[in-house]
C-alpha cells in the first residue's frame, strides 16, 4: 500500500510539474509585470467585448422616444460589434426598478441602461438611489431640442401668452401632466420660477404616452412632450403647440416659436447617455463608445434618429460625463425638487 501511495504521490507531482511548464510557456501568463501583461487584459476586457448578448434596459415602457431611439441604437451596435443588442423594458418607481436591475448587474458590460436626463432628476428628488457617480458612463451621440408644451386645439387657453395671464389672474387654475420627480416636474418647476406663475401639478404616469392620453382626453389642460410624439396629434387638428423650450428655433420644426420669444426664459435640452455598472472596464466602455462614435456617422442612423427629431453629435465618455455633472448641478439648484420642501 506503501508503495502505491508514493507511487500515485510521485504521478501527481510529475503532473504538476508539467502543467507549470505549460502554463510558464503560454504567451499570456506573463507574471513578469512587464507591458506584455497589461496589453493582454486589455485585449481581454476590451476588444473581446461583447461575448454574448448586451441587454440595453429602459426605465420606460415601450413608445416614447427613450425606446425608440434605444431600439435604432441596439440595431446599429448589433451590426457594429456583432453581437445581439436586446431592447428591455423595466419601467416602475421613477425608473429606480430599471436602476437597481442594472446597478446590481455584473460589471462585464453585458447590462446598461441609457435614459435621458430624468435619471438625473429623480436622484435629486429623491426617488433614485442611485447618483450618476454610481455608474460607469459611455459615449453619447444624441440629443433632443424639441421639447414642446401642447394643449387642446378647442382650449381658451391655447398660447402661452393666454395661459400665462390666466395664471397670474387665477394662480393653479390650470393643470399640468407631471411625474413627480421628473422632467416634467424640473419643467413645471422653472416655467413657474421664470413666469411667475403656479400650475396645478396632476402626476399621471411615467411615461410619455401617459401625459399624452391626459391631455387628449381632458384630464389636464397642458402637457409637455418630445414633438414626435405629439406631432399626428397637432397636424390632425386635435392638439396645438405652444412653445418648444429649446434655446432657439430648432430646424426640425422651425415655425414653433421658443418659449424665449414669448417673454419667458424657460431653456430645456434632453440628453441621453449611456450608464454601465460601475466597475465596467475601461476598455469595455471605450470599445463600446467607439462604436457609438462610428455609427454615428453612418447615414441611416442619423435618418432614423432625425426621424424622432433628434440631433446627431457624438461625445466622449469623458466629455458625457462633465455634460451629465453639468446637468446635476443645474438640476440640484432647484430646491423644490428635493425630498421635504
Amino acid at each position: 500500500m506503501m508503495i502505491k501511495a508514493k507511487k500515485l504521490v510521485t504521478g501527481l507531482l510529475l503532473v504538476s510539474l508539467l502543467l507549470a511548464s505549460l502554463v510558464g510557456c503560454s504567451p499570456s501568463a506573463n507574471t513578469s509585470g512587464d507591458t506584455g501583461s497589461g496589453e493582454n487584459k486589455t485585449s481581454d476586457s476590451g476588444s473581446n467585448w461583447p461575448k454574448s448578448a448586451v441587454e440595453i434596459v429602459l426605465p420606460y415602457s415601450p413608445g416614447g422616444e427613450v425606446d425608440l431611439s434605444a431600439r435604432i441604437f441596439a440595431k446599429y451596435l448589433t451590426q457594429e460589434l456583432g453581437e445581439n443588442f436586446v431592447v428591455t423594458n423595466m419601467p416602475g418607481a421613477s425608473g429606480s426598478i430599471c436602476y437597481d436591475h442594472v446597478a446590481n448587474s455584473d460589471p462585464d458590460g453585458h447590462t446598461l441602461t441609457y435614459c435621458h436626463d430624468a435619471k438625473i432628476i429623480g436622484n435629486v428628488a429623491g426617488v433614485v438611489q442611485q447618483s450618476y457617480k454610481d455608474f460607469e458612463i459611455g459615449g453619447m451621440a444624441v440629443q433632443g431640442t424639441t421639447q414642446v408644451w401642447s394643449a387642446r386645439a378647442d382650449s381658451e387657453y391655447n398660447t402661452v401668452e393666454k395661459i400665462v395671464e390666466k395664471l397670474k389672474q387665477d394662480p393653479g387654475s390650470l393643470s399640468f401632466a407631471t411625474i413627480l420627480g421628473g422632467f416634467t416636474h424640473l419643467e413645471m418647476l422653472a416655467f413657474q420660477d421664470e413666469a411667475g406663475v403656479e400650475l396645478k401639478a396632476l402626476d399621471v404616469g411615467a411615461s410619455a404616452a401617459d401625459h399624452l392620453s391626459a391631455l387628449l382626453g381632458g384630464h389636464v389642460d397642458i402637457a409637455t412632450n418630445a414633438y414626435t410624439l405629439v406631432k399626428d396629434y397637432v397636424e390632425t387638428g386635435e392638439l396645438v403647440v405652444l412653445g418648444n423650450v429649446s434655446a432657439e428655433r430648432d430646424p426640425f420644426i422651425p415655425d414653433i416659436p421658443t418659449f424665449k420669444e414669448q417673454g419667458v426664459n424657460l431653456e430645456f435640452s434632453r440628453i441621453y447617455p449611456f450608464y454601465f455598472p460601475k466597475g465596467t472596464p475601461k476598455e469595455v466602455i471605450d470599445r463600446f463608445s467607439s462604436a457609438i462614435e462610428k455609427i454615428s456617422q453612418d447615414e441611416n442612423f442619423i435618418a432614423d434618429m432625425e426621424g424622432l427629431f433628434l440631433n446627431v453629435k457624438y461625445y466622449s465618455p469623458e466629455e458625457t460625463t462633465a455634460i451629465v455633472a453639468e446637468k446635476y448641478d443645474y438640476i440640484n439648484s432647484f430646491d423644490e425638487l428635493k425630498p421635504n420642501n
